[in-house]
């Protein structure tokens, strides 16, 4: 099998031999790599965030659309049966009406705590190739292993990485869509700019849709994860552990540890009195293996382009709002800030010539 180093080489020889392509690279590549194999006609499983801006992922989404293409975003957590279950939960009416969510999320690793000093580059490491589509600066000892998502120019931080992760179930079992608002309502230290804060609360607003009312979603991150409030409805015996998200009702909750995961009806007397209902949301299966079969029959799969552009705004326009820094105001059919248009330069990226695409 023969490997390469630079994906266009391998799409200029292997061209007709290809049929679909898994993009599983730092971030700042996932819109380049993505979209030369879809214009290409190649079926494309991309992990998460799907891209680094707003701007590539809408524009992803609609060449996929256009060449009804199979595609997959990797939060596979939309595949799972307990993501199936909040779905469901919610569609039969069971929490009442919802207008909170907390997602809490400790994962500081993602940030810098410290500023890194420019080093030499490894032999063996192509550090421009590495860079591909963004402006060329310094290599720094740990980037290339993971440490790269701690810079806002190659990765959104926590928020990209596992916000669409959070996001995701709560948001697609209650059509959630754009929100209206995004704000940083509570920031720990920032000690290297070029990151992210090591913790953080966001509050998402969330327009009423018809008869759903409006929906406040915060994400407690880092530092600030364990100041997450206690999940109205959990029994007084019963303590969180590890990252989670509870959604509110006004008759009682769902709480799912971690992340979209183990999902349960709390209280737990609530719970039992749920029992089973009857499945009306559909089941998708393994996450990567109903991708697969999607590039094979045209079936749907769980987070396809459009559904992953979707999610993945709503993540990345709360990295947006910490490196800004002001609350935002959000006018998705326009794709602009019109309270803070100094934040519209988030939304978009001028790629390397070479890269463009």
């Amino acid at each position: 099998m023969r490997r390469y180093t630079d994906y266009r080489k391998m799409f200029d020889e292997l061209e007709k031999k290809i049929d679909g392509v898994i993009v599983a690279t730092p971030d700042h590549h996932h819109y380049p790599a993505s979209m030369m194999a879809l214009k290409r006609g190649k079926h494309v499983y991309c992990e998460k965030p799907l891209t680094y801006t707003i701007e590539q992922a809408r524009l992803l989404a609609k060449v996929a659309r256009e060449k009804k293409l199979a595609t997959q975003m990797g939060n596979q957590g939309n595949s799972m049966e307990s993501t199936r279950l909040i779905r469901q939960w919610i569609k039969s009416g069971v929490l009442g009406e919802v207008r909170e969510i907390h997602h809490w999320h400790n994962f500081p690793s993602m940030e810098a705590r410290k500023p890194r000093a420019p080093a030499q580059v490894p032999p063996g490491v192509d550090w421009d190739l590495w860079l591909g589509p963004i402006p060329p600066r310094p290599f720094t000892t740990g980037t290339i292993r993971c440490g790269w998502h701690a810079f806002s120019d190659i990765c959104n931080g926590l928020m990209g990485n596992w916000g669409t992760h959070h996001i995701s179930a709560a948001w697609w079992a209650l059509h959630l869509g754009a929100p209206s608002s995004i704000e940083v309502v509570v920031q720990d230290e920032w000690p290297v700019k070029e990151s992210y804060p090591v913790g953080f609360v966001l509050k998402y607003v969330f327009p009423a849709r018809g008869a759903r009312p409006e929906v406040t979603m915060y994400f407690h991150t880092g530092t600030k994860a364990a100041e997450a409030p206690r999940p109205k409805h959990l029994e007084e015996d019963r303590k969180p552990v590890g990252d989670g998200q509870v959604i509110i009702g006004s008759e009682c909750s769902i709480m799912a540890l971690p992340h979209c995961d183990g999902a349960r009806i709390i209280p737990e007397k609530k719970m039992k009195e749920v029992g089973k209902i009857p499945w009306t949301v559909e089941s998708y299966g393994d996450h990567l293996g109903s991708w697969l079969q999607a590039c094979k029959e045209g079936t749907p799969t769980a987070s396809n382009f459009d559904f992953a552009a979707a999610v993945t705004e709503v993540a990345l326009l709360g990295s947006i709002a910490v490196r800004h820094g002001k609350r935002l105001q959000w006018d998705a059919t326009n794709m602009r800030f019109p309270n803070e248009p100094e934040a519209d330069k988030y939304l978009r990226v001028e790629l390397r010539k070479g890269w463009d695409v």
